[in-house]
């Protein structure tokens, strides 16, 4: 960018961040998000996160929660053993993945509430996660570096 061009594109950054409108806030401050996704239509969310719990030892209670946006409330679907890295929500499916920083993965179904273990391989390994908009991707970053790519299997 040209010294003329940098305070402009600086200036249109601050507009383009300063116009979001804050739709909800749930939760309070002691809480500690760790990861989160929000599924297409902006409407429900999943989340892994810890809050402090009443013991003297300093330790965390580690709850996966499912944010209704729409019915304005939350669900703890479940607890976790360790911090979740990344977590995706995947409404189509009524299904999610987790992948705590130290157990196994592993997949939710929102509605039974019944977990299978996916992923064994990866294990302890992933930061974080995305998948295409067919969702016959998903694409893994993991703590060594590396990206590694799956395909779905019908």
């Amino acid at each position: 960018k040209t010294a003329y061009e940098m305070p402009k594109w600086l200036e249109f950054r601050r507009v383009l961040f300063r116009s979001g409108k804050l739709l909800q806030t749930f939760s309070g401050s002691e809480h500690i998000f760790k990861s989160m996704s929000l599924d297409p239509s902006g409407n429900r969310a999943i989340t892994g996160y810890s809050s402090p719990s009443n013991d003297l030892r300093g330790t965390y209670n580690l709850e996966l929660v499912y944010w209704d946006f729409l019915a304005n409330n939350k669900k703890t679907l479940a607890t976790s053993k360790s911090f979740v890295e990344c977590c995706n929500l995947d409404p189509d499916q009524n299904m999610a993945l987790f992948f705590p920083s130290t157990t196994k993965p592993f997949s939710l179904n929102l509605t039974t509430g019944e977990q299978n273990d996916v992923f064994e391989n990866l294990t302890g390994k992933v930061k974080c996660l995305q998948l295409n908009q067919g969702r016959s991707r998903i694409i893994f970053g993991c703590k060594d570096g590396t990206v590694r790519l799956f395909e779905k299997i019908n």
